[in-house]
């Protein structure tokens, strides 16, 4: 790997990037109308990606999923990938339809995305977590042509308006076949009708959480997700063959890009976890001799908790990747007892860019920089704005925009978000920071006050909602405390009406119905008043008890 240190870093227009000529095989392109860095051996789209991994290590072990013992090669993937795209173009699906995936970590959802992208149909992975509202708000934006859904998760369609002429709903582990994903995969033709996929040509449609609490969709095209499938591998160093442990859902970006997509980057192996289990992190990581992967500081933290020599065998591991949380300062210590050999890359991203667009590389930035996210990576630029996007010098805090290969360029719908975050090939992130001269980045705050419980994205008006629903709440107020697990977990405070009796027990009820389970608080308060300044402003640290502000266990 070339020298991706602060020293090949350069300020230009109070922007930050590296030198080009510091590296090899980055070269300056043109996409969609502007100037990017992109990798100049890239191929034309993700299923080119994945037929050249095929044809270079056929008989490799592609995917692995240890809990229903499924392991498949490269070539016999490529095979199943091959059915069930002759099996969506006999539903009907061609090159731009849209097929929604409500499916949890399995072999299926591996089969869907590349067949998808065999005949270059766009997929839309949903958040299995969702709660039926919020599954509805992401339909709204665009019907689906086609829905693949798990059968523990039909329920979650119920009433769900997505009815087009050509839509047609198939369930995994259906009892008929007429409209079960086996069913599907019988229906095929022998030979599939190929596509002229084009970098330009729309390969996912991802969902965030945007200020308002509602789902965004990102739209990610093939040249964005070659890139950031090329990016993550590059800039943490992985090499043909890795095998790559991917504790984290398929349909969050970290597992489909940092994990999948990686692995299929490198004709390396994906083990990937249904569901994350401390215990069985550690012994996946010793049976399948792993030796990298991404996920969230939750993931380590725990695993390091568990770690015993005598036990498993984890001198196969030589790289964590984290991002969507900090990294608790007194982990860092107990995670290197646990894996002494083990490096730790701390990344930065988002779903807009599709990859971690920022890295701190090398290990040992990570020492003398604790409050650093990374610097760029480098085929991106970053930049911190004022209130009126002037480009702010090194050291002067603003928010942070990204430019690069790898970053969405708008949202599918809601034009007003695309007008405010989006523009010139800059998305601006929300996020508050700042940038030192030598390129480091340090995340300072979030504007709209989101919080990241265990990397996913919740914003406060989004559950205040949820319990401005319950009869009886007058107002409501939510925020976050720091957890050294979780990174941050959630608190909520509510207000009766005079005369009205409101109980923890309808506050759950009511999250739980309208949000992901991610969403829902750890601690709920009744009072009888929410603590606010002389304009109004609800003070939210005053929500939190001061045992908590000061790190001291408290209630539930």
């Amino acid at each position: 790997m070339q020298d991706f240190t602060n020293e090949t870093i350069i300020w230009d227009d109070n922007v930050v990037t590296h030198r080009l000529d510091a590296f090899s095989g980055i070269e300056e392109t043109e996409h969609r109308g502007k100037r990017v860095r992109a990798f100049a051996d890239r191929p034309e789209s993700l299923f080119e990606l994945f037929a050249s991994a095929v044809t270079e290590a056929p008989d490799r072990e592609f995917v692995v999923f240890p809990d229903s013992g499924v392991r498949l090669t490269y070539r016999e993937m490529a095979d199943r990938v091959d059915r069930l795209a002759g099996g969506l173009q006999s539903a009907g699906i061609s090159m731009g339809d849209r097929i929604v995936l409500l499916v949890d970590s399995r072999v299926e959802f591996v089969e869907s995305l590349l067949a998808a992208a065999r005949i270059g149909a766009v997929v839309s992975p949903l958040n299995t977590r969702h709660s039926p509202e919020e599954i509805r708000g992401m339909f709204a934006d665009g019907a689906p042509d086609l829905v693949l859904v798990g059968d523990a998760y039909v329920d979650k369609l119920d009433g769900s308006a997505y009815e087009t002429p050509n839509s047609a709903t198939f369930v995994l582990d259906a009892d008929s076949t007429e409209q079960s994903y086996d069913g599907l995969v019988s229906h095929t033709r022998r030979d599939v009708e190929e596509s002229a996929t084009k970098p330009a040509d729309l390969l996912t449609v991802m969902y965030t959480s945007g200020t308002t609490g509602q789902p965004k969709a990102v739209p990610i095209d093939n040249f964005h997700g070659v890139n950031a499938a090329l990016n993550n591998a590059y800039v943490h160093d992985l090499q043909p063959g890795n095998r790559i442990l991917v504790p984290s859902p398929l349909f969050h970006v970290t597992g489909l890009v940092c994990g999948l997509l990686t692995a299929i980057a490198r004709t390396g192996t994906g083990v990937i976890m249904r569901d994350y289990d401390a215990q069985r992190f550690l012994e996946y990581v010793d049976a399948e001799r792993i030796s990298y992967c991404m996920g969230v500081p939750t993931h380590i933290v725990l695993a390091a908790e568990k770690a015993d020599d005598a036990v498993h065998d984890t001198s196969s591991f030589e790289k964590f990747a984290y991002g969507g949380a900090p990294m608790p300062p007194d982990a860092i210590p107990k995670i290197r007892d646990a894996f002494p050999d083990l490096k730790l890359y701390h990344s930065y991203g988002k779903t807009e860019n599709f990859a971690g667009i920022a890295a701190m590389i090398p290990d040992q930035y990570i020492d003398d920089n604790p409050d650093a996210v990374g610097m760029p990576t480098p085929t991106t630029k970053f930049a911190v704005v004022d209130e009126d996007r002037n480009r702010l010098p090194p050291g002067q805090i603003g928010e942070l925009a990204m430019y690069g290969p790898f970053v969405a360029e708008r949202y599918l719908s809601s034009p007003d978000g695309t007008e405010e975050e989006f523009e010139d090939g800059w998305h601006y992130t929300g996020d508050i920071g700042v940038i030192d001269e030598s390129g480091f980045i340090r995340l300072r705050g979030r504007k709209g006050n989101m919080m990241i419980r265990g990397g996913e994205n919740v914003y406060p008006v989004e559950v205040e909602d949820a319990l401005l629903s319950v009869p009886g709440v007058r107002e409501a107020g939510v925020t976050s405390f720091p957890d050294d697990v979780l990174g941050e977990r959630i608190i909520a405070v509510v207000a009766p009406e005079e005369g009205h009796r409101v109980t923890e027990e309808m506050l759950v009820a009511a999250c739980e119905e309208h949000l992901a389970e991610y969403k829902v608080p750890d601690i709920f308060r009744v009072v009888d008043e929410l603590p606010r300044n002389q304009n109004g402003k609800l003070k939210r640290q005053q929500l939190v008890p001061k045992p908590l502000q000061f790190g001291i266990k408290f209630g539930g």
